[in-house]
């Protein structure tokens, strides 16, 4: 995964970027704090804000076909009333967000997708925002449901999964929550347990508060697995599967009743049973550390997507806070995008911020030599 490093402090060009699989030479500038934090200290750097990015002339006309048949849709079709009122979109209505391509607007084209740009994905993103039952429903989806699949998934799956996604024939979900973890993903306790035989596994736990829950035909499920590490010991780790609801045993509550979104399908209880045919490259990622930035990464970019949405409609229906509204999205967008950009860096094996080896090493020491605690309460530091 390419990393896309901070904007350079002077005019000169950036270095080189290294040879894949090499590592890259240590930084000898000093670090730089995020720009909103910054902010709050009185220091605006201005090289990173002005001049303000224009977009291309053909960016904006490529925005300008969408813009048109998805805001007289919204305008004419979307009725927010009658969904709030029965908690529910109609069939109807997603079949014209389906057919707009709006389940598909960040999937790159060679699978069906629109293919947009985060800017043109903005864009849209303020229209759908007309509907907040709409815009969780469609971000669910594709800001979180499937962007493991999109980012982290092998060919194979990307072939098999996203073209169906994109249409809106399938809907995805994202399954990290559980009733005794947020989205920490080092305290969940559903486990992927491996047969005997080696060809599938069994998934058995529950999560909560899955987004689309009751709709989705894919799952992005994180699961506790046993790993055979290097030195031959067994460990937990975490691992990111791809259910389909079709493999069986996968079970839910009824939808929860949520104030302004109560269109959006959200399940209290996603129970699964289910097996799973193992195939290797079906795993998305095995490393516990790796998995866990993931999970950061698109939950960031769901809440900024929500962020926006709720600013959006704001200035749209004109409150008299949107202002305030836009400041604290502009805010917390701004420090979701650094330290999204911190943690794909870190991704990256031999990049500097990569801390992995030395987190392992740390751990191993303190646990080997129980320094976590004291024999004496008084006992010596030194």
């Amino acid at each position: 995964m390419e990393h896309i490093p901070a904007a350079p402090a002077s005019e000169a060009p950036p270095p080189p970027a290294p040879a894949p699989g090499r590592p890259r030479g240590l930084r000898t500038a000093a670090p730089r704090r995020a720009f909103a934090k910054e902010l709050f200290l009185g220091t605006l750097r201005k090289e990173e804000v002005f001049p303000y990015p224009e977009i291309s002339n053909e960016e904006l006309a490529e925005i300008n076909q969408f813009v048109g048949p998805v805001e007289k849709f919204f305008n004419e079709e979307v009725d927010s009333k009658k969904i709030d009122q029965d908690a529910k979109i109609p069939p109807e209505t997603l079949q014209g967000l389906k057919d707009l391509g709006l389940f598909g607007m960040q999937i790159p084209e060679e699978y069906g997708g629109l293919g947009l740009s985060n800017t043109m994905y903005a864009r849209l993103g303020e229209i759908s925002s007309l509907d907040g039952s709409i815009a969780v429903t469609l971000a669910a989806h594709q800001a979180i449901g499937l962007k493991g699949i999109l980012i982290a998934g092998t060919e194979e799956q990307k072939a098999k999964y996203l073209p169906r996604l994109a249409s809106g024939e399938h809907i995805a979900a994202f399954c990290l929550t559980e009733p005794g973890s947020g989205s920490d993903a080092a305290s969940i306790q559903t486990r992927a347990t491996l047969s005997e035989d080696g060809k599938h596994f069994l998934l058995n736990g529950s999560k909560v508060w899955i987004s689309n829950g009751g709709l989705a035909s894919i799952f992005t499920v994180f699961a506790r697995t046993e790993i055979v590490d290097k030195d031959g010991q067994v460990k937990d780790k975490i691992t990111a599967f791809i259910v389909e609801r079709d493999f069986g045993g996968v079970t839910h509550g009824k939808p929860e009743d949520k104030l302004g979104i109560r269109g959006s399908n959200s399940k209290s209880h996603l129970k699964l049973l289910a097996e799973l045919v193992f195939i290797l490259s079906q795993t998305i990622v095995d490393e516990q550390l790796v998995l866990k930035r993931v999970a950061d990464v698109v939950i960031n970019l769901y809440a900024m997507t929500a962020a926006i949405s709720r600013a959006s409609r704001s200035i749209s229906i004109g409150l008299r806070n949107h202002d305030h509204e836009v400041l604290l999205t502009n805010i917390f967008c701004t420090e979701a995008y650094f330290k999204n950009n911190y943690a794909m860096a870190q991704l990256e094996k031999y990049a500097d911020e990569n801390l992995d080896d030395s987190i392992k090493k740390a751990a191993k020491q303190i646990l080997e030599k129980r320094a976590y605690i004291c024999s004496h309460p008084l006992d010596r530091t030194f």
